[in-house]
């Protein structure tokens, strides 16, 4: 699955090639061009992840990993549309680049990968 809002993505890419089948959420076209199925969401500027979720339900998808930018996390996270995150922090600084999406919840584990701190951090109980 891959959001691209005006299939701007190079058609050489792996994502492309046919071997499984891949949702292409986008503001252009739907339509189904072998195992590529391109799905039009009706507005690119409010509530996406929602008309993503919709879709895949639509589609028998029952559990999504999201390995997307900040934007697209943090479109989910602000959403309430999540489960669980899995959060990895290292120990360099960076002091350019885009800031990191802001997560709230408990904190169910935190454990040492290699150099790295994973934290798997669900939402608040309600």
């Amino acid at each position: 699955m891959v959001i691209d809002r005006n299939l701007d993505l190079p058609r050489d890419l792996h994502l492309f090639d046919q071997s499984v089948e891949t949702f292409v959420f986008n503001a252009v076209k739907t339509d189904v061009d072998g195992k590529m199925k391109y799905i039009s969401l009706e507005d690119f500027d409010n509530f996406v992840p929602q008309y993503i979720l919709f879709q895949l339900y639509l589609q028998d998808v029952q559990s999504l990993i999201i390995e997307g930018g900040a934007k697209t996390l943090q479109a989910f996270i602000e959403a309430g549309l999540w489960d669980e995150a899995r959060v990895f922090t290292g120990n360099v600084i960076l002091h350019k680049g885009i800031k990191a999406p802001v997560i709230q919840g408990d904190i169910v584990s935190t454990d040492i990968v290699g150099e790295d701190v994973l934290r798997i951090i669900k939402p608040y109980a309600v």
